[in-house]
């Protein structure tokens, strides 16, 4: 077993020891699980989409790449990571999917944080976001990517406004919400029409650690969505 699999198994295993003890849910394994891979797989395709995709259709400034990129990968990784946790948490609270949604802080910040060495740093980030509203929450988070990788200006502005109904439809589907999850996704549509235009997915809600390999469901991807304008 790697060393990043013993640490996922930690984490899962903490966490699902705090929600089962808040919520005695039966199901609190596969719960923490589908949540964990949901949002694994959206904090990897966002950065793809701000770094790699950008690259790839902008080309690469070697006045705008930093100087230790696996250090930026790092910071910006954490930034998202902050940001998930305080929309799936806004989530819970909205959908009251627990009986307690303000308890579910310290199992869903161990589940993504535990392990980094700037865990305090982004509690703190997650704990300032979810204080926020959903609009001046996005509009931070889309500042501080910024400020922390420069390819991030170059994204089309929806992708900061999909984004985080995406955490919030991986909230829903990891609790068993179906229904919860197909009005996110309709606001999404209201958003990008176009995300229903694939014709590999057809822009319908996949599982949480399912993507499109046609347009990139559930994080868009840049061609997709400049395609579309």
């Amino acid at each position: 077993m790697s060393l990043l699999t013993e640490e996922r198994s930690r984490r899962r295993l903490a966490a699902t020891e705090a929600l089962s003890a808040l919520s005695g849910r039966a199901d609190a394994p596969h719960i923490v699980q589908r949540l964990d891979d949901g949002l694994s797989l959206l904090r990897n395709s966002l950065y793809t989409r701000l770094h790699a995709e950008v690259q790839g259709n902008y080309g690469k400034d070697s006045m705008l790449m930093p100087l230790s990129q696996a250090l930026t990968e790092h910071r910006v990784k954490g930034e998202i990571e902050a940001f998930l946790v305080a929309e799936v948490l806004d989530e819970l609270e909205h959908a009251a999917l627990l009986p307690q949604p303000a308890q579910n802080r310290q199992w869903l910040l161990e589940l993504r944080l535990a392990g980094r060495q700037d865990r305090a740093a982004q509690e703190a980030r997650a704990d300032h976001h979810f204080r926020l509203s959903s609009r001046d929450r996005q509009l931070e988070f889309s500042d501080r990517l910024e400020e922390l990788l420069h390819e991030a200006r170059l994204v089309p502005l929806v992708l900061y406004q999909l984004f985080p109904l995406a955490a919030r439809a991986a909230g829903a589907l990891a609790f068993g919400d179906h229904l919860r999850g197909g009005e996110i996704r309709n606001r999404q549509a209201s958003l990008l029409p176009a995300i229903t235009y694939c014709r590999n997915c057809h822009g319908r809600l996949l599982e949480v650690d399912e993507s499109c390999r046609e347009c990139g469901n559930p994080v868009w991807t840049i061609r997709w969505m400049t395609q579309a304008d």
